[in-house]
């Protein structure tokens, strides 16, 4: 075990030493070897565990996540159904092994698993890991572990020079590393949005939302600071842009907002643009008197 005077670099090396326990998909597979698997979750977590799978010569019969009706009907020719909409037979969902790939905390997973075994399936098993790209999975020669980029993981440690900022290092990489986000938490939520201790001389007349998510930052923004004249988001996750769109929407008239549309792309592969609703990223917004 690498040692280290820095206290909380210590609890981050403690998690990375305890992570290498972590089973691995490729053994799993072979416990189960000759049995279907189905994924629950079509999220970037579900597709990281389908391309894992692929890579170690397993395909799953189909992806089953609650907002099917919003997604593509396949994932690399692997159909994506809604729960209860797979019409297979009892005697095969026994023999399934189900994969709940979705990062979230005990709760959650019980309540897929319980929503699953009514449905009849038997085998249920929580796979958190957090989830990589398909560029890291094709180029490892083995099933890519977050442990085993403990050199990155610790020169990123190394940015951050104020307690708040490891605190919050330290608790994601921990949940991450552990498999365990029953106790990922977070600071106040108004330093999240808007820390105290950074100066903000020119405003929030022009705000740009890189990762925003679906608005939550822009709610707040418009409840403590005033609407800025100027907002811009980047949200990659279409699904989170399509909320976000609303919630601009309910906040400003439509008569003052231009639609305009600036695709980012870096892999190539094909580009599946959205209506011009969904696909707006550069909205100017009225000037309103700011929240006191």
């Amino acid at each position: 075990m690498i040692k280290t005077s820095n206290f909380w670099m210590q609890d981050l090396l403690n998690s990375l030493d305890k992570a290498h326990f972590n089973p691995s998909l490729s053994s799993l597979v072979s416990n189960y070897n000759g049995r279907p698997f189905v994924i629950y979750g079509a999220g970037s977590a579900g597709k990281c565990v389908c391309d894992t799978l692929l890579k170690v010569g397993v395909k799953p019969e189909f992806i089953l996540d609650s907002h099917a009706n919003n997604l593509p009907s396949h994932y690399l020719d692997i159909p994506i159904y809604l729960p209860n909409q797979h019409h297979v037979e009892d005697s095969w969902k026994k023999e399934a092994i189900v994969l709940v790939c979705v990062i979230q905390g005990t709760e959650i997973h019980d309540l897929v698993a319980k929503n699953l075994t009514e449905d009849g399936f038997v085998t249920i098993i929580p796979w958190i890991q957090k989830a990589f790209s398909p560029e890291i999975i094709k180029t490892s020669l083995v099933e890519p572990r977050l442990e085993n980029f403990q050199e990155q993981i610790l020169l990123c440690a190394e940015l951050f020079k104020d307690n708040l900022s490891r605190e919050t290092y330290l608790n994601i990489m921990t949940a991450c590393l552990l498999r365990c986000f029953d106790n990922l938490n977070f600071s106040d939520p108004e330093e999240q949005y808007f820390p105290t201790d950074i100066e903000m001389r020119k405003g929030y007349q022009s705000f740009i939302d890189c990762g925003a998510f679906c608005g939550d930052t822009f709610n707040k923004l418009v409840e403590k600071r005033g609407t800025p004249q100027v907002y811009i988001a980047f949200e990659p996750d279409y699904r989170n842009f399509s909320i976000l769109a609303k919630c601009v929407d309910c906040s400003v008239p439509w008569d003052y907002i231009p639609k305009r549309s600036y695709p980012l792309f870096q892999a190539r592969e094909a580009l599946r643009t959205l209506s011009d609703e969904l696909r707006t990223t550069k909205r100017r917004l009225p000037t309103t008197p700011s929240a006191t």
